[in-house]
């Protein structure tokens, strides 16, 4: 584990204001050490998550400060990764720091996307698609239908 140039408990109070930071706003702009150093406790993290057990909240309680987080973690997280192992975050270079020009770094969530999810079921998108068809067209009956009688309506008013 890195130093951080600090001591062990300093160093522990940071990685977890870091860790519980990251969930609660899914993303942070800090320095490359410090994001390289919460990327694997954030993959442990939500990896115990994911079993989704007393045991497993335990755990992310003892982590992170804030119960929020803590929920975060399990009732949104953990559902998003399900279908992933690891790799739940990346680690993009900002530039540098304005004060001392330190290199800036930003480590956020990845987003998963329903596309990505829903390729692997392609024969249900199949079906899905010649259902939307159907319905819209249905639908654009329906508004002729519609359009045909308030026009009969109007032109009987008129009469």
């Amino acid at each position: 584990m890195r130093k951080l140039g600090r001591k062990k408990a300093n160093r522990n109070h940071l990685v977890r204001n870091l860790l519980t930071s990251i969930i609660l706003y899914e993303k942070v702009v800090t320095t490359e050490a410090k994001a390289k150093t919460i990327k694997s406790e954030i993959d442990r993290i939500i990896t115990k998550a994911k079993k989704n057990d007393l045991a497993a909240r335990r755990y992310v309680a003892k982590i992170l400060f804030d119960m929020n987080a803590v929920k975060k973690t399990m009732e949104v997280l953990a559902p998003r990764y399900i279908n992933r192992t690891s790799g739940y975050t990346q680690i993009y270079k900002l530039g540098q720091r304005v004060g001392d020009g330190a290199p800036k770094y930003q480590i956020n969530l990845i987003q998963e996307e329903a596309a990505k999810k829903e390729t692997g079921k392609a024969s249900k998108d199949k079906k899905t698609e010649k259902k939307t068809e159907n319905q819209v067209e249905s639908k654009s009956i329906e508004k002729e239908e519609i359009i045909e009688n308030v026009e009969e309506k109007e032109s009987n008013g008129r009469e």
